[in-house]
């Protein structure tokens, strides 16, 4: 089970069958048969896209996935809406070193477009990723960017070299519609500055998910996720906005504008966070086979401190959502207040 798999995951194969013989050699070895259909190598992918905070949007992507004859992949993909955008250059070899540990390098250009700042934002980087123990998973890396920060309270120019470190464990029933499980996430990026203002900073984000099913079936389930972040190491006016917290999107605070939620100026203006809390909770469950809905409570802060203060004020949101089940994942769509 576990070489089919692994043969499916590299993505060059259509089809993969496994058969054995009737008894054991006299070695006591069990010969196998394996029979593949080779994929073509070379895929393409576009889509398009609709929010009301952003517009119409397309998307584009071309793979080559067995770029040297050895399964390593090369992606080009472009994202382009009305107040984001995203160019994304990426070639990673599997098993480099030792079996499931990848290389991977990026090259990457966002455009961000929001209400409370704009940026302008190039990097590079690489990393070494590994999977481990079937339920957990390890990247270590180090790259640059350049920011280029408009329109905001605070705006600047900033070349960081940076070193990220992520670490995952999940124990799920399903990676697209968990209904039992857990999966907690833990990353650390210390920044430093190469030019212009300079910064040193230490970004800290620590997610925890639950899915707990009330039914037999999992037709109801109660899913909650908890995200806690802290930068140390820097004022807020030497960390650039890109990296600050801000509360407001379809993950945290979904009742909110996008990315406005923080601390403000005398002004009024968002600021964004040095730490920030924000917690979700879900009733998910199924009218029919292909039809669910999910009444849902969002809570959370973004404060200036680097220390999540547990005590300030805590903006909340409700709402429901529908999702349509198809054989490929949901659909979403969520409305909160």
């Amino acid at each position: 089970d576990n070489t089919h798999q692994r043969l499916i995951d590299t993505g060059l194969f259509g089809a993969v069958t496994i058969t054995h013989a009737d008894q054991l050699e006299k070695d006591n070895k069990l010969p196998l048969e394996i029979v593949v259909t080779e994929s073509k190598h070379r895929s393409i992918g576009a889509g398009i896209s609709y929010a009301t905070v952003d517009g119409a949007g397309a998307f584009f992507s071309w793979e080559h996935r067995n770029l040297a004859s050895m399964g390593q992949k090369l992606l080009f993909s472009i994202n382009v809406a009305k107040i984001y955008s995203e160019g994304l250059a990426r070639y990673s070899i599997p098993d480099v070193i030792f079996r499931d540990q990848s290389y991977v390098a990026d090259g990457l250009f966002t455009r961000e477009d929001f209400q409370v700042y704009n940026a302008r934002s190039y990097a590079v980087s690489n990393r070494f990723e590994l999977e481990f123990w079937e339920s957990y998973f390890l990247s270590v890396g180090a790259g640059y960017s350049y920011t280029n920060v408009t329109q905001s309270i605070s705006d600047g120019r900033f070349s960081l070299a940076y070193f990220p470190v992520f670490f995952r464990y999940r124990l799920v029933d399903s990676f697209i519609d968990s209904r039992r499980g857990i999966v907690l996430d833990y990353g650390v990026t210390p920044f430093s500055s190469v030019a212009h203002a300079p910064s040193q900073f230490t970004k800290q984000m620590i997610t925890v998910k639950g899915f707990l099913p009330l039914t037999k079936n999992k037709s109801w389930v109660v899913a909650t996720r908890l995200r806690i972040g802290s930068i140390i190491g820097a004022s807020l006016n030497n960390i650039p906005f890109t990296q600050r917290f801000l509360g407001g999107s379809d993950e945290n605070l979904r009742g909110y504008a996008y990315k406005t939620v923080s601390t403000t100026d005398a002004a009024g203006d968002p600021t964004g966070g040095r730490s920030a809390i924000f917690g979700n909770m879900e009733l998910r469950f199924h009218l029919t086979d292909s039809i669910g809905l999910v009444p849902f409570f969002d809570i959370g802060q973004a404060t200036k401190n680097s220390i999540p203060n547990f005590g300030g004020k805590w903006l909340k949101s409700a709402g429901i959502g529908l999702r349509y089940f198809l054989f490929f994942g949901p659909l979403r769509l969520d409305v909160g207040f």
